[in-house]
């Protein structure tokens, strides 16, 4: 077990270093989200997101979930998984 510390053998990608808004979740700011590496604007610079390596959930403001939740367009069955963008959040030029 390490705390505090990572493998480099075990990484997919570089890690990028970001400043922890609220430490009892982990919390730090992002500048976007984008699909397929793409911005959408959804933020203006202003969106906070935890970062938790232990949990698949997504959640968020109702509206912004909507927002996002309509832009996606998923089927309640997941027909369309392989259409599906690749969501990911932006923090500086770092996707």
């Amino acid at each position: 077990v390490t705390f505090g510390g990572y493998r480099s053998d075990r990484i997919a990608s570089d890690i990028l270093w970001a400043p922890v808004k609220v430490e009892s979740w982990w919390q730090v700011a992002i500048d976007d989200i984008t699909f397929n590496n793409e911005p959408k604007n959804l933020c203006n610079g202003a969106c906070q997101v935890a970062v938790d390596t232990g949990t698949s959930m997504l959640a968020g403001p109702s509206d912004l979930v909507d927002k996002l939740s309509s832009m996606v367009n998923a089927k309640d069955d997941c027909s369309n998984f392989e259409e599906l963008p690749t969501l990911g959040f932006q923090i500086g030029d770092t996707v």
